[in-house]
């Protein structure tokens, strides 16, 4: 059911107003090319007149057609970048969290410190989170969820049991200044951050490559 909601979601253009206009040129076309045929024999001129208005028609329309699915292609690349560069955000700013640890830990308490590495892994589900809710999105033009499993290799369903694992490994923590240490949570959050790395270079990458397709197809006469 959800599909079939999703499918008619996405037809809604069919129905807006230049659809309708292109509806009534492609039945002008034909009723003209029906004419011309009718008229043939007995007014070949009448006949010619009507298919050079028809095939000027369907050359227009061809041309909008093509046109359209250009600019649609284009919309969805601009689209996905958009999104993908607001993940590539969230990972640079879990990294900066990370990074600034060590100094936080000079000016706080422990309880102050547990807190802010729970956050760690708070931020990591979060972005895993943002993965998987998107696929429920009905502006999105395509599903990320799938997209990253298959672009990216990244499975959101097996990191967020690894996160949980990382949480409960935080919670479960005696708080001590040993387990504490920036040189321990580095160690904790090693895969995490490799994760992220990865998948964060792979997004840059996607992205970069996605712009050179956007610029291509911007400088093409087609």
């Amino acid at each position: 059911m959800r599909k079939i909601k999703k499918f008619l979601s996405q037809c809604r253009f069919l129905i807006l107003p230049n659809a309708i206009v292109t509806y009534i040129a492609i039945a002008l076309a034909i009723l003209l090319i029906c004419l011309s045929r009718l008229f043939y024999v007995c007014k070949p001129f009448l006949s010619s007149t009507f298919m050079g208005v028809a095939t000027g028609i369907i050359s227009g329309i061809v041309l909008l057609i093509v046109t359209g699915i250009k600019n649609t292609w284009i919309y969805n690349l601009e689209e996905k970048i958009k999104w993908l560069d607001s993940i590539h955000n969230k990972i640079l700013e879990y990294f900066r969290e990370e990074r600034s640890y060590p100094q936080y830990c000079k000016n706080n308490s422990l309880e102050d410190r547990y807190n802010y590495v729970y956050d760690f892994a708070a931020d990591a589900s979060n972005i895993n989170m943002m993965i998987i809710q998107a696929q429920f999105s009905k502006v999105l033009p395509f599903n990320p969820d799938k997209y990253f499993e298959k672009k990216y290799k990244y499975n959101t369903k097996v990191e967020s049991e690894k996160l949980q694992e990382l949480r409960e490994t935080i919670i479960n923590s005696d708080k001590t200044e040993v387990f504490l240490s920036p040189q321990n949570v580095r160690k904790i959050l090693e895969n995490s951050i490799h994760t992220l790395s990865v998948l964060n270079s792979q997004i840059l990458k996607d992205i970069e490559s996605k712009k050179s397709l956007i610029m291509i197809a911007k400088k093409s006469i087609l």
